[in-house]
């Protein structure tokens, strides 16, 4: 019992019931949950937990993962950790196109929040790349994580997808500004029930309706319109809809369809596996579980992998033959997705756009006959064709619009270059980044390792360059293909210079205790100091813009209201 709880497997009222019913259940029970609590403090050997979680991080290093930290200079207490997995590293490079980032809490007794990255590979599935455990969600801490991430693997994310936390997003424009940052949508409602409840009560509902019809709105200028109507509609929202439309470019659809992400408008792939990590975890749990989780995870994420490429491998034809040519070249999740598109193709009627110009065509549900959409095709090079509905701009794949054009126009078969080529299923991308990465990182046989200790550096560069020069060859074809083999370089190389000299966390001798446990962190909001409360420098900002347009009744004067006018 002693050991589970040290795992924070057990709490001290789970240990007093275990007690009472299994071991002495005709005892009559004298002591209560604090005798027990007193007891483990006594025995607990958690004193050096920290010390132990770095030597376990240095000992996945030898399989390949990277793992940085931060003490405090005058009490070498941990303040900061960050880690990185090998199978993080290899899908990170291949897929920095989207990256989702979010905080979960309750997975230490350290109280320290656990910052999660993942991404979205070609089967669809959601990949768990690295992890950080912050001390606060601090703008220093969160840019040093950051920091931590792009030393590892040298490539910022293209679109980034984060809870809407302000000082992440501080971090976030400083680190990478480059990045994409768009919030997610289900935050986004969390925030206005959160903000606005007291204020329309039970007319939540309707205005949540109102709010998210609008959002959804994918022509810009609709958009508009219909938001400055959703403010004179409900005009006791009007402060906050304020707010949120000063953010519009990074949530509503008229402006985020814009950008390749994956078929994502929120962090939710993310919560599952935060899901699968804390299920094994409680707010007193042992650093080390943390670990635990993610070896849960990577495992879980092997499995899903090998299901997606047998499905690939064997997945049936479609009676469509206007798909039925380029199936084949597609991954199963890009393929179960044309053909939904493809079956919902039929329901839509196609109507040629005089008004446009040549190559123009309304496409309309045939329950729907007012509401259409665009589609202007190139009959010279359909590959160049686009819809209104920009599915083939933030999915990369072909719309059921351009299905239905397609077929009116007697095209008979879509173009496999129209998709992304994470969805095709020859992608060169894997076989070159992982050639890299098994090179690099993959655990050889020891038969292999003793073979070698003889060799000659004549002998070692002739059988490395064997290996790479194949592979070298087919990265120059295009110019994606170079920039991932000039990317993996850089992690290879980085790989072997953390193995040829010791890192940050392994200059300290970790046989010896020196790397103690950090104090309990603040749980997320802003701590007090003294009689005041503390306020970071993002919520001082946006107060500063609140008061700008705050007009006193009494003397007419912005920047103040009556409460706080000098001149009454």
């Amino acid at each position: 019992m002693l050991e589970l709880n040290e795992l924070g497997m057990l709490n001290c009222s789970q240990i007093k019931t275990l007690i009472e019913h299994e071991h002495f259940p005709d005892v009559a029970v004298t002591w209560t949950s604090r005798d027990i609590q007193n007891l483990l403090q006594k025995s607990s050997s958690r004193a050096h937990e920290t010390n132990e979680f770095v030597k376990l991080l240095k000992e996945k290093s030898n399989h390949g993962w990277s793992f940085n930290f931060q003490l405090n200079d005058d009490t070498l207490r941990l303040e900061r950790i960050f880690w990185i997995s090998r199978n993080g590293k290899e899908k990170y490079v291949q897929f920095n196109d989207v990256l989702e980032i979010d905080a979960t809490y309750k997975t230490n007794r350290f109280g320290m929040p656990l910052v999660l990255f993942t991404v979205i590979d070609n089967h669809g599935l959601t990949v768990l790349t690295a992890g950080c455990l912050l001390s606060n969600e601090q703008f220093e801490s969160y840019s040093w994580a950051l920091q931590q991430s792009r030393s590892y693997t040298n490539l910022d994310p293209i679109v980034l997808f984060t809870d809407g936390d302000a000082e992440l997003a501080r971090a976030t424009k400083d680190i990478w500004p480059s990045a994409i940052h768009l919030l997610c949508r289900f935050h986004i409602s969390q925030n206005i029930t959160r903000a606005i409840t007291s204020s329309l009560r039970d007319d939540l509902s309707r205005f949540l309706n109102d709010f998210w019809r609008v959002g959804s709105i994918e022509d810009v200028d609709e958009f508009e319109m219909e938001f400055s109507t959703l403010k004179s509609k409900w005009q006791a929202t009007e402060s906050y809809l304020r707010v949120l439309e000063g953010k519009k470019k990074q949530w509503a659809f008229a402006y985020t369809l814009d950008h390749f992400v994956a078929g994502v408008s929120s962090t939710q792939r993310q919560e599952m596996v935060k899901c699968q990590i804390k299920s094994a975890l409680l707010s007193n749990s042992s650093l080390l579980r943390i670990i635990d989780g993610f070896d849960v995870v990577e495992k879980r994420s092997r499995e899903k992998l090998s299901q997606a490429r047998l499905s690939t491998k064997f997945s049936p034809s479609s009676m469509d033959p206007l798909i039925n040519d380029v199936l084949p070249s597609l991954k199963n999740y890009a393929q179960a997705l044309l053909k939904t598109e493809s079956g919902m193709s039929l329901s839509y009627t196609c109507v040629v756009d005089d008004s446009n110009g040549e190559g123009y065509f309304f496409i309309s549900h045939k329950d729907f006959p007012k509401k259409f959409r665009v589609v202007r095709i190139s009959i010279g090079s359909v590959e160049q064709s686009t819809c209104s509905c920009r599915k083939a701009i933030w999915l990369s794949i072909v719309c059921r619009h351009m299905l239905c054009c397609f077929l009116h126009n007697n095209i008979l078969s879509c173009p496999v270059s129209m998709f992304n080529h994470r969805w095709k299923s020859v992608c060169e991308i894997v076989d070159v980044q992982s050639a890299f990465i098994d090179t690099a990182l993959a655990t050889r046989p020891s038969t292999e390792v003793r073979g070698t200790q003889g060799m000659s550096e004549d002998q070692r560069l002739s059988e490395l360059t064997a290996l790479t020069k194949p592979v070298l060859h087919r990265s120059i074809g295009t110019e994606s293909t170079f920039q991932l083999y000039k990317a993996s370089m850089i992690v290879l190389g980085e790989t072997i210079e953390n193995n040829l000299h010791m890192s940050h966390s392994a200059s300290f001798d970790l046989e010896e205790d020196i790397v103690r446990n950090p104090l309990r962190a603040q749980c997320k909001g802003r701590p007090k100091i003294g009689n005041k409360r503390y306020i970071s420098m993002a919520e001082q900002l946006q107060s500063k813009t609140k008061q700008r347009g705050i007009t006193c009744s009494s003397c007419g004067q912005k920047g103040h209201n009556t409460r706080t006018c000098t001149r009454v």
